[in-house]
Formats: C-alpha cells, structure tokens, sequence
C-alpha cells in the first residue's frame, strides 16, 4: 500500500459505515456489528480503532481499554482485526493500530486471533502478523498468553462419530414417548432453556452464570434472527435439552448447551447434535463447539474436549497475544 495508513477511534457516528463494513469484511462476523457490542456498552470503554487509506475503510479493530491497556473488545467471545477484501497483507494495518495507541500512550495491547473458520479467504501474512514485527521499534515484546482450545468440524468432510455417539442417538431415537426437537427462537423458547436447563447447569456444575442474561440474550436475538438460533428437545411438552446456535458466514457456533437429568438418560442432547450436524447445517462449512478451557485459563476441560471430539471434532487453538507498547 503506498498511502499512508490513518488510524482512528471509532465514535457513534461511524456506526452505519462500520457496520456496512462488517457485512463485507474477509473475517468479520455479526458480532462485530455495534448492535451486537453496544448491547453492553455499559459494562467496557470502547476503544475500537478504524483505518483508512484516504477515504477508504480498510480495517477494524473492535477494542476496550482498561487501566491504560487495551483489549480485543471483552465483551465478544473472539476478537482480532477485520480487513477489506482487498486487503492482502496486514503489516500496515497493524502498524497503524500499534502507532495509534502508542501515541494514546497505552502501556499494552491483548489481542484475541478471530478463528480460521470466519475466514472468507487466506491472507497472504502469518495467522498473527505483529509476531513478525517484534523485532522492530514499534513494539517492544509480543508474546502468546492463552490459548483456548476450540473444536470444530468440517462438514464438507467425511465425518466420522465414535461409537459410542452412535450408540447414545439410537437410544434417543427409540424413546418412549419419542423426542421431539423444536427451534423456535420465541422468548418462551429462550426462557424455558435458560430458567430450567442452562442457569441450573452452569450453577451446580461450575458455580457460573451465562454469560447472557435471559433479557440479553432475547434482545439480540430480536436484533439478529438471522443468526441466533434456539433448538430444545421435548418429550410430550416437557423441555429435556437445548442449544443456543450463532450462525455466520457459513458457520455455527454452539454458544450454549445444556440438558436435564432424564435428558441425560434419554441422550437428548445425542439426538439434537446429530440433528445439528448431519441434517440442520450440513450444507455448512463448519460446526463450532467452542473452546473447552475452564474460566478463562489455559487450564483444558479434557472430558468436555473429549466429548466433542468424539462428534468428528478436531482441535484448534485460538491464541490471545500480549503486546507491549512501551
């Protein structure tokens, strides 16, 4: 690029150019759009960074700050820079970003990749371009400090299901009452899954709380019904099991799970992903399941990664940098 790069801070006034560019990014998803981030613009300081070449968005960089660092925005599950389809090499990009918040004088940047599968096409650079600036002036040390790891499956690819997954879908399948599957993404939907399966989950199993509220949750799937889908299991009226489905760019993404003890007996939640998988996405490119590292640490929840793989899943790392500025 022989234009000089110019890095600025996102205001509200960019919302329809930022989010005209999400919807054309090589690697941007409906997270990045601000209707999705602003939802809980009370809880970060955003600190998102655009670049321009001239007049043209080539880049963005959906960030918060906190104590004088800056973070791939916390409030979404990945984060990273969305680039132009134009856009064959990040040097530039990053270096403008770096420079930015340089001269805002933040101490650091933590940076969170945006997993392969959001890609629409391979960049020309390494997955993590600022690794090859480390030995230049602009940055003083990037070094790895996380890596999550996330499951996925190729479903253009031949999938093959252990045995016992096999085994616990014939179960299912052979019910008595049968199971029945419905995706309705109605706030009844929503409310039954999150009031009886995944806030009870969540709390006896790991004393947590999604990370959605049920309003939460609702609204932006009132704001995105094209890409938040809810899928639960009955038997004769009472819910057993549930999935929460973020769709994009070819791609779903289980965000949340959850089942009941008889769900548990009757393998509902067998029946619901063999249904996700084999019949619901399989004209898609990828199933996520997510990564399996428990709280935020690098420390690996090895049954729940086991229990993933054994649906076809391969393992693949989502990395988070540490970048210090000065």
């Amino acid at each position: 690029m022989n234009i000089a790069l110019q890095a600025i801070r996102y205001h509200a006034h960019y919302q329809q150019i930022w989010n005209e560019f999400v919807n054309i990014a090589q690697n941007a998803t409906f997270l990045f759009h601000r209707s999705f981030m602003d939802y809980h613009a009370d809880r970060f300081q955003d600190h998102s960074v655009m670049v321009f070449a001239d007049k043209e968005l080539l880049a963005i960089f959906p960030a918060n700050e906190k104590d004088n660092v800056i973070y791939s925005h916390g409030g979404l599950t990945y984060g990273g820079v969305a680039v132009a389809p134009s856009v064959e090499s990040y040097q530039n990009i990053f270096q403008a970003i770096f420079h930015y918040y340089q001269r805002k004088e933040f101490e650091k940047i933590f940076y969170k990749e945006i997993p392969f599968f959001y890609q629409k096409s391979k960049p020309t650079e390494p997955k993590f371009y600022p690794l090859s600036l480390s030995n230049q002036t602009l940055v003083h040390l990037i070094r790895l400090c996380q890596q999550d790891m996330g499951a996925v499956i190729d479903l253009q690819s031949p999938i093959h299901l252990w045995h016992g997954r096999e085994q616990a879908i014939k179960k299912a399948s052979h019910a008595i009452p049968p199971l029945e599957i419905i995706e309705d993404s109605s706030f009844t939907q929503f409310e039954g899954f999150w009031n009886e399966l995944l806030i009870p989950q969540l709390k006896n199993k790991y004393g947590l709380s999604p990370t959605h509220t049920l309003s939460e949750i609702s609204l932006l799937a009132a704001r995105f019904p094209q890409n938040i889908k809810q899928y639960n299991v009955y038997q004769q009226g009472e819910i057993l099991a549930g999935a929460t489905i973020f769709e994009d760019r070819q791609v779903a993404h289980c965000q949340y799970v959850a089942s009941n003890n008889l769900g548990k007996e009757l393998r509902a939640t067998d029946l619901l992903f063999h249904y996700l998988i084999k019949e619901k996405y399989k004209n898609f490119c990828y199933f996520s399941f997510g990564i399996s590292n428990e709280h935020g640490s690098n420390k690996v929840n090895q049954g729940l990664l086991q229990w993933k793989i054994s649906w076809g899943a391969e393992v693949c790392k989502h990395l988070h940098f540490q970048i210090d500025l000065s």
